[in-house]
Parts: C-alpha cells; sequence; structure tokens
C-alpha cells in the first residue's frame, strides 16, 4: 500500500527548486538597486571604471549573504530533509512504518557481529498471524491494514526499545532481540518470555470499526550466538521453526534446534 504522504515532502522540495534562480535574480536586482542609489548619493564624483568595480565589489558583498540565507540554506535544509525522508522509504515498510527486509538484514549482519565480540546471546523470532486471511477475506483491505498497523504496535509494546521489530511482508514479522545474556540457557528463557508476552498481546481482541478482531500468531525462534552465521541463514531458520509451529496448528512458540 503505497503512502502519498511521503511522497508530498519530495514533490514540494522539487517545486521549490523550481524558484531558486527567480529568487537570486530579484536578490540582484534589489541589491543593485540600492547600491546604485548609495552611489548616486555618494558626495564623491569616480571615474566610470572605477565606478564599475565599486558597483561589483558592493553587489557581491551583499548578495553573497543575503543568497546563502535566503536560497542556499533552504535549499539545502530542504534537500537534507528530502534525502533523509527518501531513505527512510527505502528501509520502512510503507503501511506499518517499521524497519523492512533490507534494514533488518543490515541491524543483523551488525548484530551478529557484536554477539560473536561480546559473546553475548540474543534471538530471531518470526512471527506470522493466524486467522488473518479470514479477516481480511471478510472485512476488506482497509481493515487488514488497520489490523496490521495495530499489530505492529502492539510487537513493539511487547519488546524493549533497543529491539527490531520488522515487518517483511503480508501478514508476517521478525524481531531481533540482541544481548539477552551471556549465558545461552537464561538467553533462551528470556526469549521464550518475550514470545509469550507477544502471544498474550495479540491475543486480546482487536476493536476496529465497532468489530472485534480476533487473531493469533505462531512464532519461530532462532537463537543467536554462539557460532557465527549469516543473517540469512538466520532468518530462514527462524522461518522453517514457524512453518512448523504454524503446521501444528497454530498459535505455539517453537525453537529451531
Amino acid at each position: 500500500m503505497s503512502n502519498l504522504h511521503d511522497k508530498q515532502p519530495v514533490t514540494t522540495t522539487l517545486l521549490r527548486q523550481c524558484w531558486i534562480i527567480p529568487r537570486i535574480a530579484l536578490i540582484i536586482a534589489v541589491v543593485e538597486l540600492v547600491v546604485m542609489i548609495i552611489i548616486s548619493w555618494s558626495p564623491y564624483e569616480f571615474p566610470f571604471f572605477a565606478e564599475a568595480v565599486l558597483d561589483a565589489s558592493l553587489l557581491v558583498l551583499f548578495t553573497t549573504p543575503l543568497i546563502f540565507k535566503f536560497v542556499a540554506k533552504p535549499f539545502l535544509s530542504q534537500r537534507d530533509e528530502a534525502v533523509m525522508k527518501l531513505s527512510h522509504m527505502a528501509q520502512h515498510d510503507p503501511l506499518t512504518q517499521l524497519p523492512n527486509r533490507r534494514l533488518l538484514s543490515e541491524y543483523l549482519e551488525k548484530g551478529l557481529a557484536s554477539s560473536e565480540r561480546h559473546h553475548t546471546y540474543g534471538a530471531i523470532m518470526v512471527i506470522d498471524l493466524d486467522g488473518f486471511k479470514t479477516v481480511n477475506d471478510t472485512y476488506g483491505h482497509d481493515i487488514g491494514d488497520r489490523l496490521l498497523i495495530e499489530v505492529a504496535e502492539r510487537l513493539k509494546a511487547g519488546v524493549r526499545a533497543e529491539d527490531l521489530v520488522s515487518r517483511t511482508g503480508g501478514d508476517e514479522f521478525i524481531i531481533v532481540l540482541l544481548q539477552l545474556s551471556e549465558d545461552e540457557h537464561i538467553a533462551r528463557r528470556f526469549a521464550e518470555m518475550v514470545a509469550e508476552k507477544i502471544q498474550e498481546n495479540i491475543n486480546v481482541p482487536f476493536q476496529i470499526q465497532n468489530k472485534d478482531l480476533n487473531v493469533g500468531c505462531s512464532i519461530g525462534v532462532r537463537m543467536i550466538g554462539g557460532k557465527r552465521q549469516g543473517a540469512q541463514i538466520s532468518i530462514k531458520e527462524a522461518d522453517l521453526a514457524m512453518y512448523l509451529a504454524k503446521k501444528s496448528g497454530g498459535g505455539s512458540i517453537n525453537f529451531f534446534s
């Protein structure tokens, strides 16, 4: 689902760029008029060449700071804002504003390196909603989209501020928990507690447009740390664990082993 609001700042910036040359021309014209008045009021008579040099010097002296303040500085700010907006759009899901698979992969690669360096354990959770297709087919995509947005909020509420919650497509989300503990068993128990909390949060009915919507979730967990392996392999193994949880009837938590 595209977000038109994300495109507006970029479009606005491009429109403003069209006014850069007229704005510079206006500044030069006004300053030149002021310079000519100043020179005409001077009690001294200047030779033609000297007057031309003085005119040009004063024009440069006065227009440079004005052009920077009223043209260059706003343009640079708008450009930086547009670049940041485009970067955000490239790395986030347009519906939920959660990190997408691209940002997830970058974050996870750094996290795996950090876990190896600091000898800590973490976890990857692949979460797939149970019953979402029924809701989407029954009530339509608009309500389905609103449900996904609220699911994203509940997922974020169930983890720490430093954990990454991402949406990788459809009704699938991936959470990365880093530096849970230096002890693998403690880290595993912590990950299990987080998964249970997430299930509790998702199992509470969602109220959207005066409708009570019930969905659950199946969660696959892959512990990370210890032996180093790539981000994509870790995600695939967590996804396999989720598939087995789904296959067993849904609504369960399964650890990859």
